[in-house]
């Protein structure tokens, strides 16, 4: 079968699987509350600025989230149909950042296929950024729409060749979906932000002609960063955060955070200079820059987090943004040959590693839409019955064995509800059903 034909398959595969993954994730927290019968777009509108107003400033997120959201129509399933392409072209994205080629041979697919794995299982959360409704909306989208604004500066600083049209039209609209994807997410907004005035001033420097596009990006992506900074409803929310830590407190435990996340990738990196090493390979400047330049940016995305008052957590969806930006760094370092140490670690260990994983993800996801429907068959016999007080049964974690069902849970971000009905995630479930409260009773079973 020729390469290209693999290559296909290989996406093929992959996006089957994740719209089967994103067809089972059932609605958890926040999408209850975001899941609105809307009357038209102008009240999907109202509900963006009034979030804008009193809660945050990512107004991208929360239109395509209300959007996506929209009660009683199909448009939960053309989510999970986009949701599963954006992971796909997030995995395609790295490829390009990492080598600037396009997929041409075998080695290329095994290093995508490293790139997948990468992906995978380094993020701590990857349930949480990427089958989570409202978490892939607001970080796994993101991310992958900052990949590509960032792909054709990347080229123009680090390979000096210039990948944008200089037509005006494309200028202007890059220009809108840079104001857009400015708006979205608040460290990696700031990051990019500090990035894209950073290579201005450096290509000055150089005395290097800077193309209309990146002028058009670069402020277009400013003034969204500045619209989703000064949002009223930030400074709302702040206010009601306790400011338990001094900033120095927080500064050093943020360190230390980010130390702890770097510890896998530390691992990583180390595999792939003894790969190196042992093939007689080379790491090229060239590698090194990309290497160092995504480092930089996974770094910025995490110091960031300094501009939250609570900044002393980085795990989870907080660190997706560093996650991916270290994963193109190491990707960057894989050698262009396929070596024999390459070999084993694919088909001996990565390969059935992540076979495994991917099916008890299957198994976890799968558990929880059979237990979905019978929990809405639950609320629908209630309210047949005109109950509005509703019980219902606990959740157990499920997959291949009890250890990886516990760590699923986690992993794959899920927590049942409360028995407390006054729980926020029992009352956004209750206000989607329309009922008065929702709690869980450990006494009934599925």
């Amino acid at each position: 079968m020729p390469v290209k034909y693999k290559i296909f398959l290989f996406f093929g595969l992959l996006f089957i699987y994740l719209l089967c993954i994103n067809f089972f994730t059932p609605l958890y927290a926040d999408d209850y509350g975001r899941s609105l019968a809307l009357t038209g777009l102008g009240q999907l509108w109202h509900e963006v600025t009034k979030t804008y107003f009193a809660w945050g400033g990512r107004l991208a997120v929360y239109f395509f989230t209300f959007l996506f959201l929209w009660k009683n129509t199909a448009a939960l399933y053309v989510f999970n149909l986009l949701n599963s392409l954006c992971l796909v072209f997030l995995i395609y994205l790295i490829f390009l950042h990492a080598y600037a080629k396009q997929l041409q041979n075998f080695a290329d697919l095994i290093r995508l296929f490293i790139i997948f794995n990468l992906v995978w299982f380094l993020p701590t959360a990857i349930g949480e950024v990427s089958f989570w409704k409202t978490g892939a909306i607001g970080y796994l989208w993101v991310l992958t729409a900052n990949l590509a604004l960032l792909y054709p500066w990347m080229r123009l600083i680090l390979d000096k060749v210039n990948v944008v049209s200089s037509h005006r039209l494309i200028s202007i609209l890059l220009f809108l979906a840079s104001l857009i994807v400015g708006t979205c997410l608040e460290n990696v907004s700031a990051a990019i932000s500090a990035f894209f005035i950073g290579s201005m001033v450096y290509l000055k420097y150089q005395q290097r002609r800077i193309p209309p596009w990146a002028y058009y990006v670069s402020i277009g992506y400013v003034i969204g960063t500045i619209l989703l900074i000064i949002a009223p409803g930030n400074f709302h929310r702040i206010a009601t955060i306790s400011q338990e830590y001094s900033r120095f407190y927080q500064l050093a435990y943020l360190t230390f955070r980010i130390v702890v996340r770097l510890l896998p990738f530390a691992g990583v990196f180390g595999v792939i200079v003894v790969i190196l090493r042992t093939a007689k390979i080379p790491i090229t400047p060239m590698q090194w820059k990309r290497f160092g330049l995504f480092m930089g940016l996974a770094g910025l995305a995490a110091y960031a987090m300094m501009g939250i008052p609570h900044a002393v957590w980085f795990n989870g969806r907080n660190a997706f943004a560093s996650d991916i930006f270290a994963i193109v760094a190491l990707a960057s370092l894989l050698p262009t040959q396929i070596t024999t140490s390459m070999k084993r670690l694919v088909f001996l260990i990565l390969l059935p590693l992540c076979l495994l994983d991917m099916a008890n993800v299957f198994i976890f996801y799968h558990t929880r839409f059979v237990e979905d429907q019978m929990r809405r068959a639950a609320v629908a016999e209630n309210l047949s019955r005109n109950n509005k007080n509703i019980d219902l049964p606990t959740i157990a974690p499920s997959g291949i064995n009890a250890w990886l069902a516990k760590f699923s849970a986690y992993r794959l971000f899920y927590r049942d509800l409360e028995s407390d009905p006054k729980c926020w995630i029992n009352q956004s479930m209750a206000q989607y059903y329309h009922v008065s409260s929702v709690r869980i009773n450990s006494e009934l079973r599925n």
